[in-house]
């Protein structure tokens, strides 16, 4: 995001070339022996939803041809495999042994879906329809997680949600990333005004704060 957050008027952004080498090297001495990364102290395993953004920032470097540390983000992709099932659900996180995909089939997953899968389509690994899928996943249950959450407590963490609803508004960023990939669609059309209309009266509310 260097580049593209840099002022306009300012007619020579800097170089980001040595920042990236360095953040690189950082998330390699980070990365977990099975390959991925995770905000818990744990001797190995992995969340994807976290590992994603790595992944993500370093394939992104790599096709604009900056040297990366050696393997790093082959053993990220691997590992972001390894979170997903082949039907594109994503688990929340694994312990570098056994994946267990079927549980985590749940709505609380269908946000880090979308996350993953979008991750995906954009490197060329995955068609659009498996993104469009957890999309309209993601819309479908949103309206029950907002109840949920606004009731207070731990209603999210509630079968077959399982998911704290901060999640829910942390997918926000992903899925309007996602939005502006798929095709158009009356659905769609729908989830990118209702998200627009999210974000405005967050601002606002914070406004107001």
């Amino acid at each position: 995001g260097i580049l593209r957050e840099w002022p306009a008027d300012v007619p020579d952004p800097p170089d980001p070339t040595p920042a990236v080498k360095e953040l690189a090297a950082a998330a390699a001495k980070i990365q977990t022996p099975c390959g991925g990364w995770t905000y818990l102290v744990m001797p190995d395993g992995s969340h994807p939803f976290c590992g994603h953004n790595v992944v993500e920032g370093l394939w992104r470097w790599d096709q604009r041809k900056v040297q990366l540390p050696p393997k790093v983000l082959d053993r990220g992709m691997a590992d972001l495999a390894r979170c997903m099932d082949s039907e594109g659900w994503t688990v929340y996180y694994h312990d570098g042994t056994k994946v267990k995909y079927r549980e985590w089939q749940n709505p609380g997953a269908a946000g880090r879906s979308v996350q993953c899968n979008h991750f995906l389509y954009r490197a060329g690994k995955a068609g659009q329809d498996r993104l469009q899928k957890f999309m309209d996943l993601f819309f479908a249950y949103h309206d029950e997680y907002d109840r949920r959450a606004n009731a207070g407590g731990s209603g999210t963490h509630q079968p077959p949600y399982g998911i704290h609803g901060g999640y829910v508004k942390h997918s926000y960023y992903f899925v309007g990333m996602a939005l502006g990939d798929l095709d158009y669609s009356p659905a769609n059309d729908r989830y990118r005004r209702w998200l627009t209309e999210q974000l405005v009266f967050s601002l606002a509310d914070n406004t107001k704060r």
